[in-house]
């Protein structure tokens, strides 16, 4: 997992899959941030681990940009019933 700090995002690139084991990387490595953009470009796979985290970041108060999301990700949203609240969430954000 790569990071780099972009003004007052903290960009992280996952370079795996995101399930649990990337949840709990991020818990451990960023659980101080407010504002995470979270680049999804090598993602084939997101699991429910993965949707809990940012549900759970989004409505904590965390801002979270996700860029490159896998067509998965909103076909999970879709199922979950959930992809029209997490839009009309203020402290998410799609790009791509």
């Amino acid at each position: 997992m790569e990071h780099s700090n972009q003004g007052k995002f903290t960009r992280v690139k996952i370079a795996r899959d995101f399930n649990l084991l990337t949840v709990r990387e991020l818990e451990r490595s960023f659980f101080k941030c407010d504002h995470l953009e979270l680049d999804l470009a090598t993602c084939r796979f997101v699991d429910s681990e993965a949707i809990v985290y940012i549900h759970r970041q989004i409505n904590s108060g965390t801002v979270i940009r996700l860029m490159n999301s896998p067509p998965i990700l909103k076909e999970c949203l879709r199922i979950l019933e959930v992809e029209e609240a997490w839009r009309k969430n203020k402290n998410l954000i799609f790009n791509g």
